[in-house]
């Protein structure tokens, strides 16, 4: 789909639709759905004519699984990213992902990479065994140090001119959270930083008015402000933003090729910044190491310190879950242990609340029941048992089950086939079939 195409009336509200798709409830986004038709008509209009501009992000911290700063957009700016995004940016990048690219898309995840990592491992596994070493690289700082010239330009490979006008308006706008932070150091309260920061990164993408933008601010932070200005080469993008998700999983594309086809990797896997690759030369690894350090080097990137290679029969941990490999070539996986405590002191916080009546029986069991699916999709079952023990002793009620959907609709089978003549039944058994 082209650009002008993208940004069709008929367009962005369907794309409205999707990206309000679970947050109706929120306050802003109930308002902003209400007059839905005179929004989207206003939103189209101000693109057509120039006059659109990002707003101010909204900035809070999450510190589950980690501490990370989260810059949420305006509904009407997840519109418009939306239609920027599933329509021109998202099919033009994913045709060129290896299998391996398994972060923020469509039917992957992190259950898919880790079944697309264990394909691989337990293949080259039979051949080599635990005989082998492990590369595993994490990038640092990936979203706040990611250049701003080279993701524009490393996306403009895929689209149109327009599309990366849109797109590089939508990453540059993230000065606004460095401009104010730089205001805060100065002294300046956190929301008046915040509404001058959004000022100065909308002057540096749009123009206008110099003495409007550095209103209230005093000489000391002007010249903070200038000096940052005049040094340029500008760098960080914010979770939070749908264009940002997809600039990033792709702004290593070439790196997943380059360590795939070039450095013949076969054992290999990637989730946003985290990737491993295995083989059986430790020397070979190492100088994969080099190899993609002077490749991240090219677009301003660095590997994290923790970076490390270590044998294979020591065990991976990706993406929460602990790999091992036996002599044999056996491959077990199981959930790290440090989720595995996570899980246990949330049941007994979920017991205090329990206790003081500020959470319901039914809450909790739904709580562990998503829990233990998770697991289960590696099937985990000891994990499972030891963690329905402690529910048991708890609770003092048994949790619930994780296969009785199963156990449900295999009742029912055994149900309509009793009820069938004598030979028909016979047929299921030995064809194995079931009634549909």
């Amino acid at each position: 789909m082209e650009y002008q195409e993208a940004i069709e009336y008929h367009n962005l509200l369907k794309r409205l639709q999707r990206c309000t798709r679970g947050t109706k409830w929120k306050k802003s986004v109930a308002i902003y759905w209400l007059d839905r038709l005179l929004n989207t008509y206003r939103l189209r209009k101000d693109i057509k004519t120039g006059r659109y501009r990002i707003s101010k992000y909204l900035w809070f911290t999450i510190t589950e699984p980690k501490q990370r700063d989260i810059y949420a957009s305006n509904i009407k700016d997840r519109q418009y990213q939306h239609a920027l995004i599933d329509d021109i940016v998202y099919p033009a990048v994913t045709k060129t992902f290896i299998k391996a690219n398994c972060a923020c898309q469509k039917g992957k995840g992190t259950k898919f990479c880790i079944d697309v990592f264990l394909t691989q491992l337990r293949e080259f596994a039979r051949i080599h065994g635990n005989n082998a070493h492990v590369l595993q690289c994490d990038i640092k700082g990936y979203f706040p140090n990611s250049n701003h010239d080279v993701v524009c330009s490393n996306t403009a490979q895929y689209v149109d001119s327009y599309t990366v006008r849109a797109c590089e308006d939508v990453i540059r706008s993230f000065t606004e959270i460095e401009f104010t932070k730089i205001l805060m150091a100065q002294g300046m309260a956190k929301r008046d930083a915040h509404n001058a920061g959004h000022r100065i990164s909308s002057y540096l993408i749009y123009g206008g008015d110099w003495k409007r933008v550095i209103k209230g601010l005093n000489s000391s932070q002007v010249t903070a402000v200038t000096k940052r200005i005049q040094q340029g080469d500008f760098k960080g993008v914010g979770l939070g933003s749908q264009v940002t998700q997809t600039t990033q999983i792709t702004l290593l594309n070439d790196m997943d090729h380059y360590i795939t086809e070039t450095l013949g990797i076969q054992v290999y896997a990637r989730y946003m910044d985290d990737f491993v690759l295995v083989h059986e030369s430790k020397e070979y690894l190492r100088y994969c190491r080099g190899k993609i350090a002077e490749f991240l080097h090219r677009k301003k990137l660095t590997l994290n310190p923790k970076t490390q290679l270590y044998p294979l029969a020591r065990g991976i941990i990706l993406l929460h879950w602990r790999i091992r490999v036996g002599v044999t070539g056996k491959v077990v996986i199981r959930k790290h242990r440090s989720s595995m405590r996570k899980a246990r002191r949330r049941l007994r916080k979920q017991k205090k609340l329990l206790d003081a009546g500020k959470i319901s029986m039914a809450a909790i069991a739904n709580s562990f029941q998503c829990w233990q699916a998770g697991i289960l999709q590696q099937d985990c079952y000891m994990q499972v048992i030891q963690m329905r023990r402690l529910y048991y002793q708890l609770f003092n009620r048994r949790a619930p089950e994780w296969n009785a959907k199963r156990r449900e609709l295999k009742r029912q089978d055994d149900l309509i086939i009793s009820s069938m003549p004598t030979h028909i039944q016979m047929e299921c058994c030995v064809d194995g079939m079931r009634p549909q």
